[in-house]
């Protein structure tokens, strides 16, 4: 019987032994694991960290953009205010036109005008290249003026209407 108390207590020892080489395998392997989420904590902020400085910086690329976009459009608005003919320029076009072609003296005014204001736009659009100022006068000949009426109203609105399409 002392032999089986023996072996009984040679078993429970092996096996307190065992639990316990277990329990610190399972310590072991519960604080690797345990820092490894901190590290992948660690990394995840720092990651978190990086993405919040970097869209803090595109916003304020964005806003600076907005304000620049906002600042052009203000600088294009006073542009075209200050290019806009005023009464004289639109006096000086129509007395230039009428002077060199007196059959525009039966075109009403608005007519005219108009007429001068659209070779602006397409030549804003297109500029002032020869082949350009020749579709502007074709156009002027399709519409039913004479090629000189055309090119007189060319010449004029350039002259008066819109100076920085110079004639070349």
């Amino acid at each position: 019987m002392t032999v089986l108390l023996l072996a009984g207590v040679g078993v429970l020892i092996g096996l307190l032994i065992d639990a316990h080489a277990t329990g610190t395998r399972t310590v072991a392997v519960e604080r690797a694991e345990d820092e490894l989420q901190a590290e992948d904590l660690g990394t995840a902020e720092w990651m978190l960290t990086l993405a919040e400085n970097r869209a803090t910086e595109a916003e304020a690329v964005a806003d600076g953009a907005v304000a620049y976009a906002e600042e052009a459009e203000a600088a294009q608005d006073e542009a075209e205010l200050a290019a806009a003919a005023t009464d004289e320029d639109l006096d000086e076009f129509l007395r230039l036109v009428r002077g060199s072609n007196y059959a525009f003296l039966a075109v009403p005014d608005a007519s005219l005008v108009e007429l001068g204001e659209v070779t602006c736009d397409y030549l804003d659009t297109f500029g002032n290249s020869d082949p350009t100022l020749a579709r502007v006068v074709g156009v002027g000949v399709a519409s039913g003026m004479s090629s000189r009426q055309a090119a007189e109203v060319t010449s004029a609105a350039v002259v008066v209407l819109c100076p920085q399409h110079k004639l070349e």
